[in-house]
C-alpha cells in the first residue's frame, strides 16, 4: 500500500500508474465520472463494495482516498474563486 499525504485524486491515480480509462474501468464508473471526481466537481458516491474496489485499484487506504477527494474538491473551489476574481 502506498503512503500518501496531500495528494489529489489524479495524483493518487498517477501514483498507482493507471491511465484514467483504466482506473474508470477497474472501478466500474464512466470515464466522465472519474474525470469529474479528479476535477473536484463531484465527490465519489459508491457502495461499500465499490469503495473497497476503488481502494484496491488506487492501492491506498480509505483515509488516503478521503484526503485525495478533499484535495481535489478544494482545488476546484480555489479555481472557481480565482476565476470569479478576474
Amino acid at each position: 500500500m502506498l503512503v500518501l499525504t496531500g495528494m489529489n485524486l489524479r495524483q493518487l491515480r498517477d501514483k498507482a500508474k493507471l491511465k484514467p480509462e483504466e482506473a474508470a474501468y477497474k472501478i466500474g464508473v464512466a470515464l466522465s465520472t472519474l474525470r469529474n471526481w479528479e476535477a473536484g466537481k463531484h465527490q465519489p458516491t459508491m457502495t461499500i463494495s465499490e469503495f473497497r474496489n476503488a481502494l484496491s485499484v488506487y492501492q491506498c487506504s480509505l483515509e488516503d482516498f478521503d484526503q485525495a477527494v478533499k484535495e481535489s474538491v478544494q482545488a476546484y473551489k480555489n479555481e472557481q474563486i480565482l476565476s470569479k476574481e478576474k
